[in-house]
């Protein structure tokens, strides 16, 4: 560092840095084994309509588990061919809306333009009624 920057700091300090913004080299890359079930997992839980790069934040961050994006690319074409041949074409499949009954699920929306002007417009819908209706 001192060669290139001009600046002789230590080796200590430099890896003290390295800590506290929580900098690390490239991660271990899991095994097959370890990424299928995730990968699994999550297309049968709420990431059906995820590509590879969402699909591998998911392993990274749900289950702990680091791949490479081509990895995560060919998993999802050997298991979700349909889904895979779906999102190249631009068309997601329908979220399945679960609703219990009245009042369960209520959904907000806001209006921010006249907020400098000290007027927030909020409007309210009950997710029950969008349900039967939409």
């Amino acid at each position: 560092m001192a060669i290139r920057h001009g600046k002789i700091t230590s080796e200590r300090s430099i890896f003290r840095v390295l800590r506290r913004y929580r900098l690390t080299r490239g991660q271990s890359q899991h095994s097959l084994e370890e990424i299928i079930p995730g990968i699994l997992l999550e297309l049968s839980a709420s990431g059906e309509n995820a590509g590879y790069r969402q699909m591998r934040q998911r392993l990274l961050i749900n289950h702990g588990r680091a791949a490479t994006f081509e990895m995560v690319r060919l998993i999802l074409g050997l298991i979700d061919p349909q889904g895979v041949a779906l999102r190249q074409a631009g068309r997601l499949r329908q979220r399945i809306y679960i609703n219990n009954g009245p009042n369960f699920a209520i959904h907000l929306d806001g209006w921010d333009k006249l907020k400098p002007y000290g007027l927030s417009i909020h409007g309210v819908v009950d997710g029950f009624l969008v349900d039967r209706c939409g």
